[in-house]
């Protein structure tokens, strides 16, 4: 059997990477804070294995109980494969720093940053005498390397989620059953946190890039989370996963 944890799976890419994970063989585990009924109906007319877990990360002090429950559910002498993906995620506040309320910021690093460090931390702890393949995903943002303005807690969080990444793969190089892990750059994609930084954009601003996309013979200016739920699956199955630590939507075939 393979265990996939999906966090953030109520919605986005998180939703598409947990529909595109339902299959035979698979037993996937979605978190999310609000249960979303849509993947449950779903696993139930496949008659695939899953669990949901309605947990809110922010309460980080919970987390390794969470983990512990999540690890109990599985069946230690027939792991094939046990997978973590780091998607839950917000962008706001959408502010220069100087106007930014410290509650905004620990909000938001705290799900950005800190809950997967200590999702991360656990499933190391759960998996190192697991002899199975292990492999841990963390959705980053190339706004770890390019930084936008007004998205400096997003930005420095995400800088941190490719900190974690590069330093967790040279602590496995030592391990005797190393977990692979990767940070994966999505790029846009059409979600809730997209619109959200529409809106926050000058309504001037929006209608100028609206009639540029809609001229444009290039690709989309953002993809469905389906195509990249679907992408991103391809390249977890793939002998290419690990060889690199960051990935790039573009460059998976």
């Amino acid at each position: 059997m393979k265990y996939f944890i999906v966090t953030g799976s109520s919605k986005g890419l998180g939703e598409s990477l947990a529909k595109r994970l339902m299959s035979d063989g698979n037993h996937v585990i979605c978190i999310s804070r609000n249960r979303n009924e849509k993947l449950q109906e779903m696993a139930q007319k496949k008659s695939v294995s899953t669990d949901y877990f309605e947990f809110d990360l922010s309460n980080t002090d919970e987390i390794p109980r969470l983990m512990e429950e999540i690890f109990n559910r599985f069946k230690k002498e027939n792991i094939e494969e046990v997978c973590l993906i780091n998607n839950a995620g917000m962008l706001s506040p959408i502010k220069d720093l100087h106007e930014t309320k410290p509650e905004e910021v620990r909000t938001n690093v705290t799900l950005n940053l800190i809950a997967p460090m200590i999702m991360t931390a656990e499933f190391l702890k759960m998996t190192k005498t697991i002899r199975s393949t292990k492999k841990i995903i963390n959705i980053s943002s190339k706004a770890s390397r390019s930084p936008r303005p007004q998205w400096t807690c997003y930005n420095s969080s995400k800088a941190g989620i490719d900190n974690i990444t590069q330093t967790v793969a040279i602590e496995q190089g030592k391990a005797d059953y190393p977990v692979r892990i990767i940070s994966f750059y999505p790029g846009a994609m059409d979600t809730a946190m997209r619109k959200e930084n529409q809106k926050a954009k000058p309504l001037f601003k929006r209608a100028v890039e609206f009639i540029k996309n809609v001229l444009s013979t290039k690709k989309p200016a953002a993809h469905h989370p389906d195509f990249v739920a679907e992408k991103l699956v391809t390249h977890i199955n793939s002998n290419e996963f690990g060889k690199e630590l960051f990935v790039n939507l573009e460059n998976i075939e």
